[in-house]
């Protein structure tokens, strides 16, 4: 049961990225507001063309809330989730992740946004089953490759 859930977890998030280093702030950030400051991100940081930014269409923008956890809590309350951008196209979203590593040299970073058991796993510490986690993780990439053979074949 368990690997179902993870498995829909994994595809619900298939099209997301996460954006580290986008600026904070004071402000609450409305979709439309997020959605300008993760635009303006790719235009300045990754040096995408203003035109493919704005061709570019996103199904949702958004930060989750910041964390009350009493553990969580340091003296810098400014740190604040990554925006979540869910893209309408797998094109779009691969042709972000082709130039991530242009965001490195301004101490930035753009992520998968990958399920809790699974991003355990991969920082080394106690997830589900490990090798239940790795059978999952097999299966997904095959799933992946079949997915893509198949839009390949229909031109989805």
């Amino acid at each position: 049961m368990e690997k179902y859930r993870i498995q829909d977890e994994f595809r619900s998030k298939e099209y997301n990225l996460l954006f580290h280093g986008v600026e904070i702030t004071k402000m609450p950030e409305t979709q439309d507001f997020s959605d300008q400051l993760v635009r303006s991100f790719m235009t300045e940081k990754l040096q995408f063309a203003p035109s493919l930014v704005s061709n570019m269409k996103f199904a949702n923008v958004h930060r989750l809330p910041r964390r009350t956890d009493a553990s969580k809590i340091s003296n810098s309350t400014s740190k604040r989730p990554p925006p979540i951008v869910k893209f309408c196209t797998m094109r779009d979203k691969m042709e972000v992740l082709k130039l991530a590593l242009r965001a490195r040299q301004f101490l930035c970073a753009i992520t998968k946004h990958l399920p809790i058991s699974i991003k355990a796993l991969r920082k080394g510490g106690v997830g589900l089953n490990p090798p239940l986690e790795l059978d999952i993780l097999q299966k997904l990439y095959y799933l992946r490759n079949e997915i893509n053979c198949f839009r390949i074949l229909f031109d989805c």
